[in-house]
């Protein structure tokens, strides 16, 4: 490598030394090594952006080795303080470059050195705000907590004469909009909900839940002592309502809590709380109606109506967002969750509302009608090819099971026309498994042929058509648990003395039900929980 300072300190076109061009390429040995000859000035250096060779590495690469190369001295004794606060052009330091980009281990470093004790102080609080925004928002929430704890005067909102709409948004807002953070977001199935407090590989969810908790117990102490200007320049009443359409309920919890009148935020549209936890299918949200809380204002809410004069069942009459219909097995169940949640709303507003019309001049059912349309038509075809698959199957074991009841293992006395086995207790199971897989699969024809037959109106696909479905799936499984019964029976009775033979042939039977239950286990789950246990 050339030292020469002529070629040390030059700079390109764009402003940048050879230090900027070795921090973004990665070359740490080269780094130290210009560090060293360069010392102050060289690391100090701006680009035409104003970045410093410590910006650029925050921002492009976040590489934390090279960071410290560029920041510590004398083996980290000594700390180029200065340089953590060099602002480039945008008037941004390096840990907050670090932060926008969600390069977590270089802006826990960076935090770590530019936030000491001695700053403590320091009155200029835009950039310790920004920072705590652009944490949450690329959850670093370790960082964020150490903010919350350290600064305990921080404001939650603070935005300086340069700054851009985008960084406007602030902390509150912010965690509003993440609920997949929170304990209440991680949709887990049975089994990881099980596991979740035993298993190890999912230690940090753990420790997000953790951290993400403690962040909304810090905002929360913040709230309570918060006025109304305070609340509105923190964004607190937007960031309830950005709660409720992304079903953040513990942030919604707090945040009532903290300040009941929260809870009653209103949109450029009068939508609350309510309006957007029906619009978008938000269930922990909407069940608040119902808390205590709410009891001295529930009669508002039941006969509110919003810019359009669209009353709650009005907008629980609109087809509800994709993420949540696609959370179900098919249309035609996705169709029922639809109409449950049009039924619930419809036992809280007040009557007249049923009947009530919008601006459009259109009521709720019509409404509902008009934007299901297409869902009908794909749920009839979903539950159509689906029945028809089954019934297949179902027609299939029916005609086997039939046969199988009139050839019994071993014949017949040719005198008598009794089974040469009727007296073997394994004969008795054949004849009952037999007689048990083709009850059941017979029903389960019948079932499905009542889908494929069916009229499709909308409430069709409220109780009847899940209920067919769910039995007919019902009797398919039992069947054909029945069927691999009465195979392993004739077996047993055909090669006696032969363990061996008979526990493969057991073994290999039990594999279409083990192929069975988990491929067709969910959509049974869905069913029955939408349609037996729904509340």
């Amino acid at each position: 490598m050339n030292n020469d300072e002529t070629s040390m300190f030059s700079m390109s076109s764009s402003g940048r030394t050879i230090l900027h061009v070795a921090v973004i390429a990665g070359h740490e040995e080269i780094v130290k090594n210009l560090v060293k000859e360069g010392k102050d000035k060289l690391v100090k250096m701006k680009d035409n952006r104003g970045y410093t060779a410590l910006a650029l590495v925050s921002e492009l690469t976040g590489n934390t080795n090279i960071a410290k190369c560029l920041v510590e001295m004398k083996g980290g004794q000594v700390i180029r303080k200065d340089l953590l606060y060099m602002k480039n052009n945008d008037g941004e330091i390096p840990v907050l470059l670090a932060a926008a980009k969600g390069h977590k281990d270089m802006t826990s470093y960076l935090f770590a050195k530019t936030y000491t004790s001695e700053d403590m102080d320091d009155k200029k609080f835009h950039s310790r705000v920004l920072l705590l925004t652009r944490c949450i928002n690329a959850e670093i929430f370790d960082v964020a907590l150490s903010l919350l704890q350290r600064f305990q005067q921080l404001p939650l909102a603070h935005k300086s004469e340069s700054e851009t709409e985008s960084d406007g948004v602030q902390p509150l807002y912010a965690l509003a909009r993440m609920p997949h953070v929170f304990p209440s977001g991680s949709r887990y199935g049975f089994i990881r909900r099980f596991i979740y407090k035993i298993i190890k590989e999912i230690y940090d969810q753990k420790m997000t839940h953790s951290l993400v908790l403690e962040i909304l117990n810090c905002l929360y102490k913040k709230i309570q002592e918060f006025k109304e200007s305070e609340l509105r320049e923190a964004s607190a009443y937007d960031a309830m309502l950005q709660a409720a359409k992304h079903g953040n309920i513990e942030f919604i919890d707090a945040m009532r809590k903290a300040n009941p009148d929260l809870l009653w935020a209103i949109d450029k549209n009068k939508r609350g709380i309510f309006s957007h936890a029906i619009l978008n299918r938000r269930k922990e949200v909407f069940q608040l109606i119902h808390d205590a809380s709410v009891n001295g204002r529930k009669e508002i809410v039941r006969c509110r109506v919003d810019e359009f004069d669209n009353t709650l069942l009005h907008l629980a009459g609109n087809l509800g967002p994709s993420f949540d219909l696609h959370r179900r097995s098919g249309p035609a169940l996705q169709m029922q969750r639809e109409i449950l949640w049009f039924k619930e709303v419809e036992k809280i507003v007040h009557p007249k509302c049923k009947e009530a019309k919008n601006s459009e001049d259109k009521k709720p059912h019509e409404i509902f009608t008009e934007s299901h349309k297409e869902l009908v038509k794909a749920g009839e075809k979903w539950a159509k090819e689906t029945a028809g698959s089954f019934t297949l199957v179902a027609t299939l074991i029916t005609t086997i099971m039939f046969a199988a009841a009139f050839t019994v293992p071993g014949g017949n006395n040719q005198d008598s026309g009794i089974p040469l086995f009727l007296h073997d207790y394994t004969f008795n199971v054949f004849i009952i498994a037999d007689a048990i897989s083709l009850f059941t699969s017979s029903t389960s024809v019948l079932l499905f042929i009542g889908i494929l037959t069916a009229r499709y109106a909308e409430k069709d696909f409220l109780k009847s058509l899940p209920l067919k479905l769910l039995f007919g799936l019902v009797m398919l499984f039992f069947s054909v648990v029945s069927m691999m019964v009465a195979f392993c029976a004739s077996l047993a009775m055909l090669l006696k003395g032969h363990q061996g033979v008979i526990i493969t042939a057991i073994s290999f039977a039990s594999i279409p039900v083990i192929v069975l239950v988990p491929s067709q286990l969910r959509l049974f789950i869905e069913i029955f929980k939408s349609t037996v246990l729904f509340k």
